[in-house]
């Protein structure tokens, strides 16, 4: 049985979800890396082991980390490797990424909403917000055969 100075008492679930966003050529085949930092300590790098079929267009990715209470969360930064395979499967279009701990069962969006590309830029450093709305708009063309 454990006993009260167990270190492995100290650790804390965090569920970590990765939102890619929905935009044509979003998803990446790219390497996914990240570092967690809160007003208690860090996570350090940590390299996602994603299978095949992560971080497609469109798709919700969670993955689970057994680490030390970081406390609030307070910063964010995501990477990759550029490594994609097929031909634009580099880039990467990462919409948000939500943490949520089993401790206190914070959770905290990350918003991002931009591309992460050799064009642009491969790590992002993001801050706790709230993730973006979206609006819908339909639009009704109506035209008319009458020559003029």
């Amino acid at each position: 049985m454990p006993s009260s100075t167990d270190p492995r008492k100290a650790l804390v679930d965090y569920q970590v979800c990765f939102i890619t966003s929905n935009l044509r050529s979003a998803g990446t085949d790219s390497t996914v890396g990240f570092e967690l930092t809160g007003d208690r300590g860090t996570t350090g790098a940590i390299t996602v082991a994603a299978g095949r079929g992560a971080f497609e267009r469109g798709s919700r990715d969670i993955f689970s980390y057994s680490r030390r209470w970081l406390g609030q969360l307070q910063q964010l930064v995501v990477w990759h490797d550029n490594a994609g395979t097929a031909a634009g499967r580099g880039t990467w279009h990462l919409e948000a990424v939500v943490v949520k701990n089993n401790r206190d069962q914070q959770v905290v969006t990350f918003p991002c909403g931009r591309w992460l590309s050799s064009d642009t830029q491969l790590k992002v450093q993001l801050q706790p917000g709230q993730a973006a709305e979206f609006t819908r708009y339909r639009f009704d063309v109506v035209t008319s055969n009458i020559r003029g």
